[in-house]
């Protein structure tokens, strides 16, 4: 029981960040030509934009619009890969665009199906007025609607797969239960629901659309050329093949050979389903994905066998060895229970019935084969998630200043409060010993019945889990949205200059100089100048364009450096007309 203890711990830590494995990265614009906020000369008129992400995104949903200041689009429309470069997006221009500023709105999906969008302005010859615009966006409504379909898709397959692998490998008895198959067929048809509706919805939010152009077929239908559309295809067919097996074998429930049969391909089935949970995301897209896309299933894999054995012992298994028990077992009868890892529950009696005729001693060996196999499970959990989510979070700090940071946290707390049911059904069952539990007359329907409620509360608290994790896919992953404003502090010679870097969107950032004496006052002077390089790539150095914003305060806005990573600024300043110092400091840029 102490290592059972200690592995709940560790379950207590782990966990909460290895449910976050699935979630990657958004789309992040990398650069652009021509870039945000440059003046092309005169003479050399643009003939295309070009924008370059940081992995493939899909354009058959997206689009790109050129608008001129009187509100004229200038594009010619078609937007493409040039070169056959997957993260790369254009869209050719007018010929003969006359000079002046020039809104470019974009809309692309990401490869974890998540629309992503933005907006910048360039210039020909000379900057001028600007139309008003931006980019489109389905909506609040949309978005929640996503996330119950999300929700609702997580409950049916963690049903359906736990619930199948509890009564094959746990509860082979419980096929006969009509709960049992109706939970599974519950699972199933809420799995089939949330497929077709998420294709829908995901549609309209991909195009940018409202709930009221949720039925429009024509963004279904470029939906189905991507990846996350031919996963949901693919799901579909899964499910309904499992529901062809799922008939044979609640029919004719035979031993021998068919069995096996039956029971195997039913294995291979789910094994699918779970593949195509697996590469709809960013691990089919990333580094690695040979690599990740199995891990990923795996992670998906553990979570449902789990957790959906928990519903299917909550739902079926508890009340049917309840009522068993109510009707077979006198009153006197020697029961004790106890609660497992990951909210198994591990029961040992003394059967006052012969063992052949006792229901309580069926389902000990129940629940007993239920606590290996969630045991096991915690274990891949822990193994395939840690590094994956630790790879979406990337700092401590990020996990206290971001949403998916906090969704984490909520997650931690509502896992700790899962263990805590369980430790709390332990303590119960440890302090009223048989003995205690006959002198005060409590039967042993009514010790099932406390144990029943335990677990109702885990599964229910696990239900919420998923809602969090509804949520928690949806949102840009911390070490995206961590952009913490980084302030240096720098001698040169006898002047301290202090830098604050403010981090803005697209990897640029918001550069603040201020220069001080030596009597620590701010001091003017003649001229401050910067360039951001990175010898170990070779690339730079790029000049910082800093203005003079008043007495010792000098700004860069939106400085856009052409790769992430650490930068050195090599600062410049000039105090008088024979009096020069310089200094070096490093920023980030994420």
């Amino acid at each position: 029981m102490r290592r059972l203890a200690l592995a709940l711990g560790v379950v207590a830590v782990a966990v909460p960040l290895a449910f976050a494995a699935r979630a990657d990265a958004h789309a992040v614009l990398e650069s652009s030509f021509p870039a945000a906020g440059q003046v092309v000369a005169a003479g050399r008129s643009a003939s295309v934009v070009e924008l370059r992400f940081d992995e493939a995104v899909e354009v058959s949903l997206g689009s790109v619009r050129v608008v001129a200041a009187n509100g004229h689009r200038v594009d010619l429309g078609r937007v493409y890969h040039p070169g056959g470069a997957s993260s790369r997006v254009a869209v050719g221009l007018r010929s003969g665009l006359a000079e002046g500023s020039y809104l470019v709105l974009w809309r692309v999906v990401s490869a974890d199906s998540h629309p992503v969008a933005g907006s910048f302005t360039f210039s020909l010859g000379h900057v001028g007025p600007v139309a008003a615009g931006a980019a489109g966006s389905s909506g609040a409504s949309v978005a929640v609607a996503l996330g119950v379909d999300r929700f609702v898709g997580y409950v049916g397959l963690v049903t359906l797969l736990g619930g199948v692998v509890f009564l094959l490998v746990c509860w082979p008895a419980g096929w006969a239960v009509a709960r049992a198959r109706a939970l599974l067929w519950g699972g199933l048809a809420a799995a089939a629901v949330s497929v077709v509706a998420g294709l829908a919805l995901q549609g309209a939010a991909d195009v940018g659309a409202g709930l009221s152009q949720v039925a429009d077929v024509a963004p279904v239908r470029a939906l189905l050329s991507t990846r996350f559309g031919q996963a949901h295809v693919a799901r579909l067919g899964l499910l309904l093949a499992l529901a062809i097996t799922l008939w044979a074998v609640t029919a004719t429930r035979r031993t021998g050979r068919r069995e096996r049969l039956l029971s195997g391909l039913l294995l291979a089935e789910l094994a699918c389903l779970v593949g195509t949970v697996a590469v709809e995301g960013h691990a089919a897209a990333g580094a690695w994905p040979t690599a990740r896309v199995p891990l990923d299933a795996a992670h998906v894999a553990a979570a449902g066998v789990w957790l959906g054995g928990l519903a299917m012992l909550t739902v079926a298994a508890l009340p049917a060895a309840r009522r068993a028990i109510s009707a077979v077992r006198p009153v006197d009868a020697r029961v004790s229970v106890g609660v497992g890892p990951a909210g198994a529950v591990g029961v040992a009696e003394r059967p006052a019935a012969p063992a052949a005729e006792d229901p309580a001693r069926a389902v000990t060996a129940t629940v007993a084969r239920f606590s290996a196999v969630a045991l096991g499970c915690v274990v891949v959990l822990v193994a395939s998630g840690v590094a994956a989510a630790w790879r979406q979070v990337g700092e401590l700090d990020a996990i206290t200043t971001t949403r998916y940071g906090q969704l984490l946290l909520v997650k931690a707390a509502l896992l700790g409060l899962v263990l805590c049911f369980a430790a709390v059904s332990r303590r119960q069952v440890r302090t009223h010993t048989m003995r205690s539990l006959d002198a005060a007359g409590t039967t042993t329907a009514a010790r099932w019945s406390l144990l029943a409620r335990s677990v109702r509360a885990e599964a229910a608290i696990a239900a919420v889990v998923l809602a969090v994790t509804a949520v928690l896919v949806a949102t840009t992953p911390a070490r995206a949205a961590y952009r913490p404003t980084q302030q240096r502090t720098v001698q040169a010679g006898p002047l301290t200059l202090q830098l604050t870097a403010v981090p803005e969107p697209a990897r640029s950032l918001d550069v603040h100089v201020y220069v001080f004496g030596r009597d620590g006052l701010i001091i003017d002077v003649r001229e401050l100048r910067a360039e951001a390089e990175q010898p170990a790539q070779h690339i730079g150095p790029v000049t910082v364009p800093l203005l003079h914003a008043g007495a010792g305060h000098f700004i860069a806005e939106r400085v856009l450096l052409p790769h992430t990573g650490t930068w050195t600024l090599h600062l410049s300043v000039r105090a008088g007309e024979f009096d020069a110092y310089s200094a070096d400091t490093q920023v980030r840029v994420r």
